[in-house]
């Protein structure tokens, strides 16, 4: 068995540019979208005076924070994984483009 580590550079590169994508279109849903969606729930639950239901305050809002919270540390986590791939990809691009310099001085 080889020691030589081998990858498709062009999945690696498929694959970083699919994770932004997808976290742009997450971080949309999960941020733009679900607080479009809360302030129309909230004005349902309001009266005409602008007192808001209890059901709204007490119920709703409570697990929307706690979402907001959990949903905040998966994008991070995303983002981290993110960066993490992109230094990779940069590591061994940057090395691959060394060692054929390398042998094109030869």
């Amino acid at each position: 068995m080889s020691d030589i580590t081998v990858y498709d550079k062009a999945t690696i590169t498929n694959m970083y540019n699919e994770l932004h994508r997808l976290y742009g279109q997450l971080s949309q849903a999960g941020v733009d979208d679900m607080q479009a969606a809360s302030e129309k729930l909230r004005l349902a639950w309001s009266d005409d005076k602008g007192n808001i239901n209890a059901a709204y305050t007490s119920g709703y809002e409570p697990v929307k924070n706690a979402w907001d919270a959990e949903f905040g540390d998966t994008l991070s986590v995303l983002n981290k994984i993110a960066v993490a791939l992109e230094t990779a990809m940069g590591n061994a691009f940057g090395a691959d483009a060394r060692i054929a310099d390398g042998f094109g001085a030869i």
